[in-house]
This record gives C-alpha cells, sequence and structure tokens, in this order.
C-alpha cells in the first residue's frame, strides 16, 4: 500500500503525466460510479433496510476523500451537545482497527490501544472525556450492543454521510475552501467519494480551512444557488497548544530557532505542512506516508537517521499521527529528539447561529 500511495496521489490530483494509468483510473470510475447507484437503489427500494436507533443521530461526512476536520468537527460537535446537558455518543468505523470488540472508551477510561480501535477512534476517546466511543463496521449493531448502558439523547456518527444502513436526523458535510471538489472525478480517478449532487441529502454544509470568516463567499454563494434548502457555514481548524509524546504543553517560543523535521500520515498532507509554516516553524525536511500510516520500527529509525544526519532533535506530526507512535517513545528518548503534535479544534464563525439552528432542527 505503501509503495502505492504516491502514484495514487498522483493520479487523484491530476498531476502531470500517466496518461495511461489515468484512463485506467478514469474506466474504474465509471464502475465505482455503477456500484454507487446500485447500492443507493438497493435501499431506495427497500431491497436493503435502513435500521435507526432510539434517539437523535447526526452524521459528519464528507465528499471528497480526506482533509477537511471530519474528525476536530466531530469532537467540536460532542462537545457541543456535551455543554448543552445531553448525553452523547459518538461512533466511528474505528478503520483498520485490530478488533472487533465496539466499545473504545466509556467516557472516562479507554479501553482499546491505538492499534486495536484504530487511529481516529482512539484519538476521539483521548479528546472526549465524559463521552463514550463505539466503533464497528456494522454501526447499528455496535451501537445496540451498548445502547443500555450509556442510553445516550444523541449519537454523532463521525464520517457517516456513505453510510446508508443507519438512519440519522440530519446529515452535516464538510467541504474544504482550498479543493471543495478535488479535481471533479470520482475515485480512483479523482478524490470524490461521491458526485456533488449527493449533497441533496444532507440539511447543512461546513466549509472549513477558512482563514477569515468573510473568505469562502464564492463556494457559499454556488452551494446556496446549486442547493437552496442547504444551509451553510464556515470554520477553520485552529491550534490550541503545541504537545510533546509525554504530553507536556511546550511554548512556541522555544521552538523558534530550531530546525524540525515534519511528517505525517494524512490523506492531504499539504494541509499539515501549511499549518506548520502557519507558526513560523522552522521546517526543513518534511516526510508523508499514506493515509493512516501504520508505524513500524523500520519507520521510526529512519526517521530518527534522517533527524540526525541533519542534526535535527526535533520532529513535529498530527495527533492522529502521534497516537501511533506512542509505544515507540523510548526510541525518540534514546535518540535524545523531540517529537511534538500541535493540538488543534475547530472553530466556527457563525456559532450562535449554528447553534439556534441544530436546536431547531432536533426540537431542543
Amino acid at each position: 500500500m505503501a509503495s502505492f500511495y504516491p502514484l495514487f496521489y498522483k493520479i487523484t490530483h491530476d498531476e502531470p503525466g500517466y496518461h495511461f494509468l489515468k484512463a485506467v483510473a478514469y474506466g474504474l470510475s465509471g464502475g465505482y460510479f455503477l456500484g454507487l447507484k446500485l447500492h443507493q437503489w438497493l435501499y431506495k427500494t427497500g431491497w436493503l433496510k435502513q435500521k435507526s436507533v432510539p434517539c437523535h443521530t447526526i452524521s459528519v461526512g464528507n465528499l471528497v476523500l480526506g482533509g477537511v476536520g471530519k474528525t476536530p468537527f466531530t469532537m467540536f460537535l460532542a462537545r457541543l451537545f456535551k455543554n448543552m446537558g445531553k448525553k452523547v455518543m459518538v461512533v466511528t468505523r474505528g478503520y483498520k482497527g485490530q478488533t472487533n470488540h465496539p466499545l473504545v472508551s466509556n467516557g472516562y477510561k479507554t479501553l482499546l490501544t491505538p492499534l486495536e480501535a484504530g487511529d481516529e477512534a482512539y484519538l476521539l476517546a483521548k479528546n472526549l472525556k465524559g463521552i463514550p466511543i463505539i466503533r464497528g463496521k456494522n454501526r447499528y449493531q455496535a451501537i445496540m450492543s451498548v445502547f443500555k448502558d450509556f442510553l445516550p439523547d444523541i449519537i454523532i456518527l463521525d464520517d457517516a454521510f456513505q453510510h446508508y444502513a443507519l438512519k440519522r436526523d440530519l446529515d452535516i458535510v464538510l467541504l474544504s475552501a482550498h479543493s471543495p471538489f478535488g479535481k471533479g472525478h470520482l475515485l480512483p480517478r479523482g478524490r470524490f467519494r461521491e458526485p456533488i449532487s449527493a449533497l441533496n441529502r444532507a440539511q447543512a454544509v461546513v466549509i472549513t480551512h477558512v482563514k477569515e470568516e468573510n473568505q469562502g463567499k464564492k463556494l457559499k454563494k454556488f452551494l446556496k444557488k446549486r442547493f437552496p434548502d442547504l444551509t451553510v457555514f464556515t470554520g477553520d481548524i485552529e491550534i490550541e497548544k503545541i504537545v510533546s509524546i509525554q504530553g507536556k504543553e511546550i511554548e512556541l517560543s522555544a521552538l523558534s530557532d530550531k530546525c524540525l523535521l515534519a511528517f505525517c500520515g494524512l490523506a492531504e498532507p499539504v494541509y499539515f505542512y501549511q499549518t506548520c509554516k502557519d507558526l513560523n516553524l522552522g521546517i526543513t525536511h518534511f516526510l508523508s506516508y499514506p493515509d493512516h500510516h501504520r508505524y513500524t520500527k523500520k519507520d521510526v529509525l529512519h526517521l530518527i537517521e534522517i533527524a540526525k544526519k541533519n542534526k535535527i532533535d526535533t520532529l513535529i506530526t498530527t495527533e492522529k499521527d502521534m497516537v501511533k507512535l506512542l509505544a515507540f517513545s523510548p526510541l525518540f528518548t534514546e535518540a535524545n529528539c523531540s517529537i511534538l503534535y500541535p493540538s488543534i479544534t475547530m472553530h466556527l464563525y457563525q456559532i450562535e447561529a449554528f447553534i439556534s439552528w441544530i436546536k431547531g432542527k432536533l426540537g431542543f
């Protein structure tokens, strides 16, 4: 997978060349489209049945593969409902998790490791105290196996816009202001998981990576014209603090004169690189791995080797990557390498309007 990923990235981002592979990928996109339509038809005609759970459900999803901020938005939404006094549960697929056990966290104790839970499920458990985190490919089954233990008022379905099997009250779709529709092609030729027409199923769109409230106006205008029933909000992903692998907060000023090696395993590594630049960090080397990359000892030793060769003693990565590196903390310590991550949060510009909208939709 790791060796295939750079090629997949070049094709889906329409980089120059690779004409034959792009043609093949385009043909495969046609098959993917037919598969999507068949899947939707099976649910529409009742051949496959949607199931419902006995509480409010909200899906957080996207149209374009990766890089929109679903996980920070899911955490923002979960905390928002918790602060309203609601009992919240978050349900995720638990991508690449190595166990079928559904309970990642009971809200007070994380019960699975990052490898068992999957990186995003573990990250949610790590950050959402007082909120149970459930994982499972069959989300209805996972929910009902623990529902009586927690009796939630609201369930947030992380990355579930394409998960037709479970009914929900609201679908919120995130689009990046930088590249809202990728290059306009379906997978595997492009990064679309579904055509843009799928937004007809959503009730709201949040445009992310908007640095100022008045940015994104052109996209917002397009969405309102094409989908008049959509409510559109804008927001950005903000840095709360810089944290070490040991959990210690690091002052940004302490990094001002350092050379850093940055690395990540994201669908859109450019966003993490830009985050580092926005923090005015002295990034001299940047490495990217496939999305959801599972780091090995060999990977870690390679990173340390690059750092030592270039006289770098500080590495920085994402929190999502960091949770998969905790087991290798002694290797970094032994090599006298500090490894840090920026703790991020979602900021909505129209927060009061969003709260009013969601209360009205759910009848609070």
